[in-house]
């Protein structure tokens, strides 16, 4: 017969992760946070809703291009900020003002040949 302390040791285990699960912050793709960034917000704003300052986030592990149908290159009047990730690349204009004239994103296309651990891991977001 399974010891009584063994179970409550279990079960208490058990509802820790589960505890720990349900209250950690939830990840949040760049995809999901670009969808957050609308015409006419400052610098600031997008600095906040993106989590980080503009800049190379990738992983460096494997190779990644960026590839968007409709992404078309334009000179604008304005500075564009790029934050690139392993799975997304977003581009925002801003103006003089630090104002958000237009945003793009890419999705990232892997290169190189991952093995099935590597992909679960990726699935999983770990």
């Amino acid at each position: 017969m399974v010891s009584r302390r063994i179970v409550i040791v279990a079960s208490g285990s058990l509802a820790l992760v589960g505890a720990l699960w349900f209250f950690a912050p939830k990840y949040r793709s760049w995809e999901e946070r670009f969808h957050e960034i609308k015409v006419g917000m400052c610098e600031a704003e997008v600095v906040e809703v993106m989590g980080v300052e503009a800049g190379d986030y990738r992983t460096g592990t494997r190779g990644v291009a960026f590839w968007d149908a409709g992404f078309v290159w334009r000179p604008h009047p304005a500075s564009a900020k790029f934050w690139s990730a392993d799975e997304n690349l977003v581009c925002v204009w801003f103006d003089a003002n630090g104002i958000v004239l237009e945003t793009r994103i890419s999705c990232g296309i892997d290169l190189s040949d991952l093995t099935i651990i590597q992909k679960c891991l990726r699935w999983l977001r770990l």
